[in-house]
C-alpha cells in the first residue's frame, strides 16, 4: 500500500486496520473472529486493492472456519463472492454470494441481508435471493 492511500478515508481505514491487526497479532489475543479482516477486506475493495481483499478475505474465512465462527464466516464467504464478482467470474461469485447469503438470513436477519443488498448495488450487482 502507498501512503497515499492514507491519503482518503478508505486509505485511512485500512491504515488503521492494520496497526489494529498488527498490535493484536503482537500481543497475541485470541482469533475467534475475522470481523477486522472482513472490514479490511471489503476496505480494499472500495480501494479497488483487489489482492489485497483477495488475501485478507481469504485470511478472515481461515479465521472464522476454525473458530466455528459462523456468522463471520459467512460474512468471509460474502467478500470472496464479491471479488469472484469483480474478477469476472460471475458463477462462482454468485454461489458463494447465495451460501452466504442463505446462511446469513437464518443467522443475522434480514436487516443483515439488506445491507448485503447495499453493498452489491454499489457493485452493480443484483443479489441472489435465498430461497
Amino acid at each position: 500500500m502507498t501512503a497515499q492511500l492514507t491519503l482518503t478515508p478508505y486509505g485511512a481505514a485500512a491504515a488503521w486496520l492494520r496497526q489494529c491487526l498488527e498490535l493484536s497479532a503482537t500481543a497475541k489475543l485470541g482469533n475467534d473472529t475475522s470481523e477486522a479482516e472482513c472490514v479490511l477486506a471489503e476496505t480494499y475493495l472500495e480501494l479497488g486493492e483487489l489482492d489485497a481483499a483477495l488475501e485478507m478475505a481469504m485470511k478472515a474465512h481461515e479465521i472464522s472456519a476454525r473458530a466455528g465462527n459462523r456468522i463471520d464466516l459467512a460474512n468471509a464467504t460474502l467478500v470472496l463472492g464479491k471479488l469472484h464478482l469483480l474478477k469476472r467470474d460471475a458463477k462462482q461469485g454468485g454461489e458463494l454470494i447465495t451460501v452466504a447469503t442463505k446462511k446469513l438470513l437464518s443467522l443475522a436477519g434480514p436487516e443483515r441481508l439488506e445491507q448485503v443488498r447495499r453493498s452489491l448495488k454499489r457493485l452493480g450487482q443484483k443479489m441472489p435471493i435465498p430461497a
